[in-house]
């Protein structure tokens, strides 16, 4: 599937995933410290008003590009039609970075799997 017409991007590696709407722009941040790029609040804000028409379901996306001195890093974002709350959320980036990412999202997948007792 091509998301771009740049062949540098469409070469390199996507990795898919969702996260909850509320944890986006964290989601977004750490991206952006992945791949060197200074995200302001001026970004959250271009985000949040590009997600809103969104629908996964009828392939309706909002793309961002987060490239920068680390790498480059594209991310589609879209919102899941019935349940307005999950965005799914694809990054295509250079390979090293892709890594990087692929290895937040599964330590964040084991952080959700330990409970902690604080009492």
């Amino acid at each position: 599937m091509e998301y771009t017409n740049n062949p540098e991007l469409n070469a390199s590696a996507t990795y898919q995933f969702w996260c909850w709407k509320h944890k986006l722009q964290g989601v977004m941040q750490l991206l952006s410290l992945l791949s060197g790029y200074v995200y302001s609040e001026a970004d959250a804000d271009t985000v949040a008003y590009g997600l809103h028409p969104t629908n996964a379901d009828k392939h309706q996306s909002f793309e961002y590009d987060l490239t920068s001195t680390h790498g480059q890093c594209r991310v589609i974002l879209a919102l899941d039609e019935n349940n307005r709350d999950i965005v799914f959320v694809a990054t295509i980036a250079s390979t090293a970075l892709q890594e990087r990412i692929q290895f937040l999202a599964r330590l964040q997948e084991l952080l959700k799997t330990i409970e902690v007792d604080f009492t």
